[in-house]
């Protein structure tokens, strides 16, 4: 698969497993198994108004951070990212498992048109912020599922632009931590919480 292909809505997961099946089946019985790997373009369902709304709904939730208010007046946010990684996790369980999953944590244009941004402290109003616990707690969800359906070697890699550096890194190491679990439990001695 090429890296400029990616999945960027977990509905056609399905299609793209059943395309790549049917690939495999006019290769020479002799070669070497084939290793699947994906790129989820994790953040482009946000796109889509549907899944956009369900992601504005905190539902009695509290801020991630002490002291932070969402008011309707300045229609600051940040999204509650579980709806999506729900979306995410029910279509990769519907698909055969893949050996290595690239997430591909850059915002689609119209995310951005929509005030959609990493979130951080002195944000304009009107916008709507992902916040870095939430986005690695949407990874470190498809992670897990992964490596429990796999039960072998697994790997995940993060792909991101530019626009927050350190938020990127943090969620890399985080990821690091991951790859070098050998279990569905997470490796003794670290702390892959974000702070």
């Amino acid at each position: 698969m090429s890296l400029d292909e990616y999945i960027s809505d977990p509905r056609f997961l399905q299609e793209y497993c059943i395309s790549e099946d049917l690939s495999q089946l006019s290769m020479d019985p002799k070669s070497v198994p084939h290793s699947r790997q994906i790129r989820l373009g994790l953040f482009h369902p946000l796109g889509k108004p549907d899944i956009f709304k369900s992601c504005c709904r905190y539902e009695g939730r509290h801020p991630p951070y002490p002291g932070m208010v969402f008011t309707v007046r300045d229609r600051q946010e940040i999204l509650n990212l579980q709806p999506l990684a729900k979306i995410w996790r029910q279509e990769l369980c519907k698909v055969p498992p893949f050996s290595r999953v690239i997430f591909d944590l850059t915002l689609p244009p119209n995310c951005r048109d929509r005030g959609i941004e990493w979130y951080s402290f002195g944000r304009p109003k009107s916008w709507h912020g992902i916040d870095t616990t939430e986005a690695f707690n949407l990874v470190r969800t498809i992670a897990l599922t992964t490596r429990m359906r796999v039960k072998g070697d697994v790997s995940f890699q993060i792909i991101h632009d530019q626009t927050d550096l350190k938020a990127m890194k943090e969620i890399e190491q985080h990821v690091s931590a991951l790859n070098r679990a050998t279990s569905t439990e997470m490796p003794e001695g670290e702390d892959v919480s974000m702070d």
